[in-house]
């Protein structure tokens, strides 16, 4: 009798599995662009999102559907969004109801989407193809993904706008959607507040076959202008994204650069700083506001291993890094030079660092605080102190060599581009 309920349960087991599907593999993004010339479909880019828990859950799974599949479409322009739910069944038990994908997903979609495919067809067919947003502050030019072979070129745009137009307040809560699937407790910010400055970069191409010029946007990058006393602004960017069709092309590096210049050249920017950045972001970062400060110590003829530490981050200052990355960029140019300097050398400044970082996580050990990592986030009060010290101290010795490497490898290749 045992064995024929564990049999049992084993195959109630199976069966409620059947049932769970991962969210990531069943939901698929369409970037729509147009009619497909000569076909009854959609000319489309496609990807799928790379996280899901803010929309089902922490198990980022959808229960109760045989062979679902979620495919969310956004008109290249607009971002006016079609949603299609198909499913070939749905569970049938008494105590086991399928997931209401809908609701999820109501909140994280543009709004006034649309399930009618009639309606979509509408959308489409009216899209105007070459709406921007603000004013154009760079360009320039590179090869199509998606027509190399047709020798097609692309322009890649970057324009600055803020959000006191209506319209770009209504497009952009539509376009920043897709964080939700690609960054981590994403949140959507307050258009309604002033203080946001937007750069967007667009892609503008003419089609091989129809003709038809394209602009679209593929990333943006939000800044909110904290006061400064006493009349000054401290920028912090917020929000960075590049649409995943259109990755590892160098347009995240090219938007950073744009930003970066723009709040440079503003006269109340005193600094400027990054809320929570990603992994990957954070690499542009550290590439680029590296660079900026090799520049200038080339420019002043400055010595980086003669020179004491503080004429280096002053320097850092004067280009309105905030401190916290300076001194990350002074020690990824340490283990720069220092690695064409040789290997005593090299391990003479990965000390120098190691001793340092230790000496500041133990003061944020001192009774009464609580440690917080070199990112920024506080760490359990239970946690041990000495492991986490050591894992910190890890963590930050391996992601700074990481950057050095990735700053050796692009030095003698980088070239600037026209603005």
């Amino acid at each position: 009798m045992s064995q024929e309920l564990t049999a049992g349960a084993q195959e109630d087991s199976d069966a409620m599995s059947y049932y769970r599907k991962e969210a990531c593999k069943v939901v698929t993004f369409r970037i729509v662009y147009d009619r497909e010339p000569g076909s009854n479909g959609y000319d489309v880019v496609t990807f799928a999102p790379e996280m899901a828990h803010q929309v089902f859950g922490e198990s980022e799974s959808i229960f109760g559907y045989k062979q679902i599949a979620i495919t969310i479409d956004m008109l290249h322009n607009s971002c006016r969004c079609f949603l299609s739910v198909m499913f070939s069944g749905a569970i049938q038990r008494l105590y086991s109801k399928p997931d209401d994908v809908k609701k999820a997903l109501n909140p994280w979609l543009p709004a006034n989407y649309t399930n009618d495919p009639s309606e979509f067809e509408r959308l489409v067919d009216s899209e105007d193809h070459e709406k921007m947003f603000g004013e154009v502050i760079s360009s320039y030019s590179v090869p199509s993904a998606r027509f190399s072979q047709q020798n097609v070129q692309s322009k890649i745009i970057i324009t600055k706008t803020d959000t006191s137009s209506a319209e770009l307040r209504d497009f952009h809560a539509r376009f920043e959607t897709y964080i939700v699937w690609f960054i981590d407790a994403a949140n959507f910010i307050d258009l309604e507040d002033d203080r946001w400055l937007i750069f967007y970069a667009y892609e503008e191409f003419q089609h091989p076959i129809s003709k038809k010029t394209y602009k679209t946007p593929i990333a943006y990058c939000s800044v909110y202008k904290f006061f400064s006393f006493p009349s000054n602004v401290r920028a912090r960017i917020s929000q960075f994204f590049v649409l995943p069709s259109h990755q590892r092309r160098g347009i995240g590096t090219a938007l950073y650069r744009t930003v970066v210049e723009t709040l440079k050249d503003m006269k109340e920017v005193v600094d400027f700083t990054v809320e929570e950045p990603t992994s990957a972001f954070q690499r542009i970062r550290d590439l680029e506001d590296s660079l900026i400060v090799h520049q200038a110590l080339q420019e002043k003829r400055v010595n980086y291993l003669k020179v004491e530490a503080s004429a280096v981050l002053e320097l850092g200052k004067g280009k309105k890094i905030g401190k916290k990355q300076m001194q990350r960029v002074y020690d990824i140019l340490g283990l720069y030079y220092a690695d064409r300097t040789g290997p005593a050398c090299s391990e003479k400044i990965l000390s120098s660092i190691r001793n340092r970082v230790t000496q500041q996580n133990m003061r944020e050990l001192r009774p009464g605080k609580r440690f917080c990592r070199l990112d920024g986030s506080a760490t359990p009060v239970q946690t041990t102190k000495k492991d986490e010290i050591e894992n910190d101290l890890k963590r930050y010795c391996d992601d700074i060599q990481s950057s050095a490497d990735h700053l050796k490898e692009k030095m003698p290749t980088r070239s600037k581009r026209k603005r």
